[in-house]
């Protein structure tokens, strides 16, 4: 007769399954271009612009932003094939007619089954938007980072999503000065410390291995583990489905980053 410590090892082992099922489910189809608007429903496309559209206006209402913020949401209405009669709908937001907030948007976003509460995939959605054209323009990273304070996704996180976007932008570029190689590899080594940092935590309670299989490694278990290096804000989107894909990133085991 099994015993209740058994049974419970045995239901949360069918969890962690689950949950690691789910991770190479989502990451797998969330790391190209244009594909998370396939996962949401068109609320959710809808709402994801909308909070775009009012962070814009409260990030940069002045006359001289006006033109960055139509270009902005033009370029993220094209990226989420959202048409063209929304574009006049998202202007009005973006001038502040109507006083909405942003939290009723939020709400709805969060609630899309495809993200599961964990809205990381978004802002790594916005990441890869913004430097698909080879730059990473400022005002967008103010965006992306009040977009990311508005769906609770820490900051740490946020940067380790941009220093893929680093990586992906240096690929093939010109060939490096003496300075510029000495302050990549500063780079390098202070990420590679990072990564050890990490891969140290791989050893949790009890002396359980944490396991990589595929590029993806079991989403409660680096919860857990990262917990105590970024923070347990962090930990908990680390440990969703969504943020899955920064840890394989992170250990090398998952591909060319935020390129896929």
């Amino acid at each position: 007769m099994e015993t209740n410590e058994e049974e419970c090892e045995k239901c949360e082992t069918a969890e962690l399954s689950q949950e690691t099922d789910n991770a190479t489910s989502l990451h797998e189809r969330g790391h190209k271009v244009g594909e998370l608007r396939t996962l949401l429903s068109d609320a959710g496309v809808y709402s994801y612009a909308a909070i775009c559209a009012l962070a814009l206006h409260e990030l940069f209402d002045n006359e001289w932003d006006q033109k960055f913020n139509q270009q902005c949401i033009k370029l993220i209405l094209e990226h989420l094939h959202l048409p063209k009669q929304v574009e006049a709908v998202m202007i009005t937001l973006i001038e502040g007619e109507g006083s909405q907030s942003p939290d009723a948007y939020v709400e709805l976003l969060m609630s899309e089954p495809a993200l599961n509460g964990k809205p990381l995939l978004v802002i790594e959605d916005l990441i890869m938007l913004a430097v698909h054209g080879g730059e990473y323009d400022a005002r967008m990273r103010v965006l992306i980072r009040h977009v990311a304070k508005l769906l609770d996704v820490p900051l740490e996180l946020v940067d380790l999503l941009e220093e893929s976007a680093v990586d992906y932008l240096t690929d093939d570029q010109k060939e490096l000065t003496e300075d510029e190689k000495k302050e990549l590899g500063r780079r390098q080594r202070k990420k590679k410390i990072k990564r050890y940092a990490l891969i140290g935590l791989a050893t949790l309670g009890g002396g359980a291995v944490l396991g990589l299989t595929g590029g993806l490694a079991a989403a409660p278990l680096i919860g857990a583990g990262v917990g105590t290096f970024l923070g347990g804000a962090s930990a908990a989107a680390l440990g969703s489905t969504a943020g899955i894909a920064i840890i394989g990133s992170l250990f090398g085991v998952a591909g060319a980053g935020l390129t896929g």
